[in-house]
């Protein structure tokens, strides 16, 4: 028996350094990308599968998990009476989406919470996500100079990139930030992608990191991230902190200049990065014509056949599925958050050493949703798996 707990240790434990650390390490099969957090989540799912009996499931999950069933079932209707496109790769999509709708709801709502139990007695969550943070942003701005030096990121295939985008021409991975800049990426093999993540982590983060100088380095990780989705969002995030501590005059001060030399320094960076004028911000207006489309062009429940999701994540479900399908994709993710900050919350004790812990988590997640209707990369490894499991986290009774 206890050989099987520690087993169960060490795979949860092995199972959240490959998250955090190394989310893009992995395979690809028929171009589709596995990672091997995918491989080891799908195997806990079918031991938990064979456990299920034993398995104790709160109530509030499982009702949280039945607010996801509305939109699943509205996607597998429409796939079998309108199919999808036959445009290449779009298989590939469509999977990825199942998966970030049906899957990772399943096994982090209903699931999880035993792993999550089992894990809380041996393993320092929070250290190891204070290391996690901290690995991933200075390894990210070393391969960013080294790329500056050499023309390659610190590539290591399988582990900090899939075997199969190895020496890919980083043009290709619409990285590139003007003729003698990038993105910094880490090891998410995307800067766009990294920054979502982060966005998710970083009120817990810095609420819980106590060295002023790594709180530095992920504020410079932000900045080379030069992602304006996580500009606009980070800048949100400090006028909301300030909020959620009370707005006196002396915090008021402390937020007009946090904000003012926030954007000077974007400002800045970008400068010498070869973008003058802010055309960051303004050179790819694509977004807002796609925007505007998808918008305009819409049904009670959606008229096409299954295209990609685009970066405006909104639009491109109100695009394929319609008003309804709008409304029960809003439920299943943004349910969570309502029950937390209407129900949960008002039952927690004002004394309880969680709330703020818990209120960062949830705010976390509630940026992301917030960025998603800019740019959401939702069919991309790891986004959904690590907003469902930021989600059961805080849904933990620990």
């Amino acid at each position: 028996m206890r050989n099987i707990i520690n087993i169960k240790i060490f795979i949860s434990y092995f199972l959240l350094i490959l998250i955090f650390n190394f989310p893009k390490g992995g395979i690809k099969i028929e171009g589709i990308p596995f990672t091997w957090g995918y491989f080891i989540i799908f195997f806990l799912f079918v031991f938990s599968i064979i456990r299920f009996t034993k398995i104790k499931i709160p109530k509030i999950n499982f009702f949280l998990y039945i607010c996801t069933l509305p939109f699943l079932l509205l996607v597998f209707s429409d796939f079998f009476y309108n199919g999808i496109s036959a445009y290449p790769k779009m298989n590939g999509y469509f999977l990825s989406f199942l998966i970030n709708i049906s899957f990772f709801p399943l096994f982090f709502l209903i699931f999880s919470n035993h792993y999550i139990e089992l894990a809380y007695k041996h393993i320092n969550y929070k250290k190891l996500f204070v290391y996690s943070i901290r690995f991933l942003s200075i390894f990210g701005i070393v391969s960013w100079i080294i790329w500056h030096l050499t023309g390659r990121f610190i590539e290591i295939p399988f582990l900090t990139i899939n075997g199969s985008d190895y020496l890919v021409d980083y043009i290709l991975k619409h990285i590139m930030r003007g003729e003698n800049n990038i993105k910094l990426v880490s090891t998410f093999n995307n800067g766009s992608i990294f920054g979502l993540c982060l966005l998710m982590f970083i009120p817990i983060y810095f609420y819980i990191e106590k060295k002023l100088t790594y709180k530095f380095i992920l504020l410079l990780t932000i900045f080379l991230i030069f992602s304006r989705t996580l500009y606009v969002m980070f800048f949100i995030y400090i006028i909301l902190i300030f909020i959620v501590n009370r707005l006196n005059f002396k915090n008021l001060i402390y937020l007009i200049i946090s904000l003012a030399s926030f954007v000077l320094i974007v400002i800045l960076i970008n400068y010498f990065s070869g973008y003058t004028n802010l055309m960051l911000f303004f050179h790819e207006p694509v977004r807002g014509k796609e925007f505007l489309m998808y918008y305009n062009e819409f049904s009670i429940f959606g008229n096409t056949f299954f295209q990609n999701i685009s970066d405006v994540l909104y639009a491109g479900i109100l695009y394929n599925y319609g008003i309804v399908g709008l409304i029960f994709f809003l439920l299943s993710l943004s349910s969570p958050l309502f029950v937390y900050f209407f129900v949960i919350r008002n039952d927690i004790k004002s004394s309880d050493y969680l709330i703020p812990i818990k209120d960062r988590l949830a705010l976390g997640t509630l940026l992301y949703l917030i960025a998603a209707n800019i740019d959401n990369h939702f069919n991309a490894a790891p986004i959904m798996l690590f907003y469902w499991f930021i989600i059961s986290i805080l849904y933990f009774k620990n």
